[in-house]
């Protein structure tokens, strides 16, 4: 292998294995959607297509979660309050643990 090919070899190697340099990246498609909504834009691409899949996934989990609380708890009734409670919850141990 000559050395060019040896170079690109660990180029594509740290590429695919530096994580770091991926948390980079996904933090640089982030901006740009931010920047895309900012802007009154729709984002695109498959971060944006994971995120919605993601979000519907959630909603049933949500879904089935409550009609477990509300068949063993008859006298009480989850609401989209509670669901509300429940992301911001997560979201606030999320933003805890990225925390040094």
């Amino acid at each position: 292998m000559d050395e060019d090919a040896k170079s690109a070899s660990l180029v594509l190697l740290r590429f695919v294995t530096d994580k770091e340099a991926k948390l980079r990246y996904g933090a640089k498609l982030r901006a740009s959607m931010q920047a895309s909504i900012s802007r009154g834009e729709e984002p695109s691409g498959y971060r944006v297509e994971w995120i919605l899949q993601t979000v519907s996934d959630i909603f049933t989990w949500l879904g089935t979660r409550a009609a477990e609380f509300n068949a063993k708890h008859p006298q009480d009734r989850v609401s989209a309050d509670d669901f509300s409670d429940i992301l911001a919850t997560a979201s606030a141990r999320l933003k805890k643990s990225r925390k040094p």
